[in-house]
């Protein structure tokens, strides 16, 4: 009887200690959920949870990356930050990707069938379409990517203008400080970090124009070209042509180009005639540059085909 009664007392104190388990286990707070809007990979997965322990929110959410093509636009979800690093060659697909998935509208989860994929990219290799669409399609920036991008290209624009401008009445270099304030007086602007240094900064020195005197540091140069090349309008795409005359045989302008632009000047002057010209300063030294041996020469009438 002392046997059975034990026996009793023990069954209904391990009743008693799993009742109260379930239901502490149902009072207590079901783990957080960590949401991924698609299957990622382990190792995706890994960098997903990163993300969201340390505290989620926009700065840490999916950005996008899209691509039109074929009248269509196709998306795919990336980590912060990682776009950059595989156009670099630093990352790789896997390491950039929330998920080796394509999208029509990520929001929706909306996806291309095959048939859209076949008549944009003209071929249904999912790998490959993701490939390009990170290569080249636009992509969402993070806020602090956004400013250091916007920070990068303010530089650039202020060197330009510094290193192709002069102040009006003096032609004195405009100081890089000079030109800082004036950008950050002007209202409205918006420094777009992907559209070109030059675009922009020709545009804001139509505003600084208003602030100061500014006058553009051109070089004046006289080209010479076979006549053969007179008709392929070389110089009209990429300088101002102040003059032209003609002999026999040659092409002359007179022309103009600002003095940041000399060396891209020469070397698409170089590859446009293989080498055919000959290039001379007028009324001033000539940047130095050293003429390559065999493709050019120096002395009064300047360099050919450097």
């Amino acid at each position: 009887m002392k046997t059975a009664g034990t026996s009793i007392i023990r069954c209904t104190c391990l009743a008693l200690a799993l009742v109260a388990s379930l239901v502490h286990s149902a009072l207590l707070p079901s783990p957080a959920r960590i949401e991924c809007p698609a299957l990622p990979s382990s190792h995706q997965q890994v960098q997903w949870t990163a993300l969201k322990l340390r505290g989620g929110g926009p700065k840490e959410e999916p950005l996008l990356c899209r691509l039109k093509k074929g009248g269509m636009q196709f998306e795919v979800m990336c980590l912060p930050g990682m776009v950059d690093k595989y156009r670099e060659g630093v990352a790789s697909m896997e390491e950039v990707l929330v998920s080796m998935e394509m999208f029509k509208d990520c929001k929706t989860g909306d996806r291309p069938s095959t048939a859209d994929i076949e008549k944009a990219f003209g071929h249904s290799d999912m790998g490959k379409c993701i490939e390009e669409v990170l290569s080249k399609g636009e992509f969402q920036l993070s806020a602090a990517e956004r400013k250091k991008k916007v920070d990068d290209k303010t530089k650039q624009i202020i060197t330009y203008i510094c290193g192709n401008f002069m102040e009006g009445g003096t032609n004195k270099p405009i100081p890089a400080a000079r030109v800082e304030n004036g950008i950050q007086s002007i209202k409205g602007l918006k420094i777009d970090p992907f559209r070109s240094t030059d675009t922009q900064a020709l545009e804001i020195v139509k505003k600084l124009k208003e602030m100061f005197p500014i006058v553009k540091n051109e070089i004046s140069a006289t080209v010479t070209i076979p006549i053969s090349l007179a008709g392929a309008g070389i110089l009209h795409s990429i300088c101002t042509v102040h003059k032209e005359s003609y002999t026999d045989e040659s092409m002359i302008c007179d022309v103009g180009f600002l003095s940041g632009d000399h060396e891209r000047f020469v070397a698409e002057m170089t590859k446009a005639t293989k080498g055919q010209f000959e290039l001379k300063f007028n009324d001033m030294p000539a940047p130095q540059m050293e003429a390559e041996e065999g493709k050019g020469k120096k002395g009064g009438k300047g360099k050919k085909g450097k």
